[in-house]
């Protein structure tokens, strides 16, 4: 994983992805951003987080449901979730799953004595 700085116009080597060997490949890698602080990576072994501010790379539970990735990239985040399109295992009817919830989380506001 690299960082590009525009304004110095160069890259720094981040850390190390604990993706098993070819997942590097564009043909069996999708990434999205979470809109937050996290990468998130598909590869046929299973779903991993990169946290930009902690340099750190982290195993993500596997799905309950089985899905077997046709063709990457088929990883994309709508809202506060993670949608995968797969072909489905035995059992299952659709093409396209959910994963999350992810990003940032739903923030309230609580105003209290005010005039």
């Amino acid at each position: 994983m690299y960082q590009y700085d525009p304004a110095g116009n160069v890259w720094t080597q981040l850390g190390n992805a604990p993706l098993p060997n070819g997942a590097s490949s564009g043909n069996n890698l999708s990434l999205t951003w979470d809109g937050s602080d996290c990468i998130y990576a598909l590869a046929a072994s299973g779903f991993y987080r990169y946290r930009i501010g902690d340099n750190a790379w982290d195993t993500l539970p596997a799905p309950t449901i089985s899905f077997t990735i046709s063709q990457a990239p088929a990883l994309a985040r709508v809202g506060s979730y993670l949608y995968v399109y797969a072909t489905p295992g035995t059992g299952v009817t659709t093409n396209l799953f959910r994963y999350g919830a992810v990003g940032t989380p739903d923030l309230r506001l609580t105003v209290d004595r005010t005039a």
